[in-house]
């Protein structure tokens, strides 16, 4: 996946904005819950439908997100500042990440993935921790419940948008004290169809 220069600028401007808090957050680590946090940064490429959404359909609250029409490979993210998710490093078995979805039609995927800082050597590569999230797995037309156990994530690799480089994973491991953001990706198919997004966040248990 290559990212043009336009795209380039505008994750660019999403990791300034989540590069100004540089803290460590306790949890639960609230992401979007009728707005995005102010903890994180948000940004998206590839993606035709990202909007408000305030009308009835909801899971709770006054808002949730209308999303869909992503190109493949295209994703919408969340940044998040430097080091911001290191307390998760050692506890990853008692972490989770949680939203609630509203798929429209059987066919929509998307992987879900925290990925790594990526500043083009091999020794920070952008690792991915990802899961991949099929609609054929819920209740369509349905406000679903989805709780991702961080330890059933799994670590695939990294692509780097400075080299242009896909880097398979060996001895290396998913770092969460570099992690740059989550991202909800249509990494094998777009999606061709609009769905609804809400109450991003992480918990422990």
């Amino acid at each position: 996946m290559k990212l043009s220069k336009k795209i380039m600028a505008f994750v660019g401007a999403g990791l300034l904005l989540a590069g100004s808090f540089g803290f460590a957050s306790e949890l639960p680590l609230v992401i979007y819950d009728d707005a995005v946090s102010e903890k994180v940064g948000d940004g998206n490429w590839d993606v035709q439908l990202w909007i408000p959404n305030y009308d009835k359909d909801k899971s709770e609250g006054s808002c949730s997100i209308m999303t869909g029409l992503i190109g493949r490979y295209g994703a919408f993210a969340f940044y998040f500042g430097e080091g911001q998710l290191s307390e998760i490093k050692g506890k990853k078995d008692n972490v989770y990440l949680c939203f609630d979805v509203k798929f429209t039609k059987k066919n929509q995927q998307l992987q879900v993935r925290f990925v790594d800082t990526d500043d083009g050597t091999k020794k920070n590569i952008p690792w991915r921790l990802a899961y991949d999230l099929k609609a054929s797995d819920y209740k369509v037309d349905e406000w679903c419940k989805v709780e991702i156990p961080l330890a059933s994530m799994f670590c695939w690799g990294g692509w780097s948008n400075i080299t242009n480089t896909w880097t398979d994973i060996g001895s290396n491991e998913f770092d969460f004290t570099r992690v740059e953001k989550l991202e909800f990706a249509a990494e094998e198919a777009p999606v061709s169809s609009k769905f609804l997004i809400d109450n991003i966040r992480i918990i422990e248990k």
